[in-house]
């Protein structure tokens, strides 16, 4: 499987393709995001807009593979940012990753640990973020839809240089598999340097 990386204007053409992705990834827990291309193409437009956004993409004969995104901070949703402004961060040298996407039957071979190494250089070679930043959603323990034996991937984040930020949340709302309208969700902040000198 060959991975390549897309920036800026040159993600537009795989916006259709990433939204159907992201649907299917994210309907599995801990998201369990019944989402639609409408949202979706409105969300994923602000990656062809900035120029230091960027695409990973592994594709196969079965489609997409795995894929990453990433966006200067500055270029996310006012909700991700606000909360790191209230806490007197510099949002022009931070940067977001967006999310790690795997198919089922591809995790668990060390694909994660490659791909997220990989973002984090992407990062770097841009030459200007001293920070990467990324947000995971809190479920209860004791959620009807968490699969028996779930493990989140905070072993990951924590291998990769991030750290978590504890009290730093941010409350965003998507409407979940079974419900009939959007509920708010807690979503946590991850931090992890990328200049040598953060």
């Amino acid at each position: 499987m060959k991975i390549e990386t897309f920036y800026g204007p040159d993600i537009a053409p795989f916006i259709e393709l990433l939204g159907r992705y992201r649907i299917e990834i994210f309907r599995e827990y801990p998201y369990v995001y019944d989402g639609n291309m409408d949202y979706e193409r409105k969300y994923l437009s602000r990656y062809p807009l900035a120029s230091q956004s960027f695409l990973l993409l592994g594709r196969d004969a079965s489609g997409i593979a795995c894929a990453v995104t990433g966006i200067p901070l500055e270029c996310e949703l006012d909700e991700f940012k606000q909360t790191l402004l209230e806490c007197g961060m510099s949002l022009e040298n931070m940067y977001y990753l967006g999310e790690i996407m795997i198919r089922r039957e591809l995790r668990g071979q060390g694909l994660g640990w490659k791909l997220l190494g990989h973002a984090l250089q992407t990062m770097r070679d841009f030459g200007r973020f001293k920070h990467a930043v990324l947000c995971t959603v809190q479920r209860q323990q004791d959620h009807p839809l968490r699969p028996a034996g779930y493990v989140y991937n905070d072993r990951l984040w924590l291998k990769s240089g991030f750290e978590s930020m504890p009290g730093v949340t941010v409350l965003f709302s998507w409407k979940d598999l079974g419900e009939q309208r959007e509920t708010i969700k807690e979503m946590a902040y991850w931090i992890a340097p990328l200049a040598s000198d953060s």
